[in-house]
């Protein structure tokens, strides 16, 4: 199944879900972390349009490494105290991306 058929597929499961936890899942795009081309995706969840940010490092058509970053407010869950949690966790989510690195090495195997 390809992503796009695979995000059209989840996005009609849950278009008439209107909870604050709906996610749909925005169109992915090419892009290059860190020197390696991969595919980055959002999840809307709510109306947070960067509540999840998926990263697909491909090996080929139909294998990829997939690296999926959540940011969630628990901080509205009752007897929490609130806070202002977003730019903390923007931060650490940049200083992580900073440190992936992909290498795909052809014809070799280890025992």
């Amino acid at each position: 199944m390809s992503l796009r058929t695979r995000q059209a597929d989840f996005n009609n499961k849950n278009k008439n879900d209107t909870s604050m936890s709906r996610q749909q899942w925005l169109d992915p795009i090419v892009v290059t972390l860190n020197g390696t081309p991969c595919i980055e995706e959002y999840v809307k969840i709510g109306d947070d349009p960067r509540g999840r940010l998926i990263y697909y490092f491909l090996f080929s058509n139909d294998r990829a490494i997939e690296i999926d970053l959540s940011l969630i407010d628990n901080s509205t869950r009752p007897g929490l105290p609130r806070s202002d949690w977003r730019p903390r966790a923007e931060a650490l989510v940049d200083k992580l991306k900073e440190k992936i690195r992909f290498e795909v090495l052809h014809g070799t195997t280890r025992n």
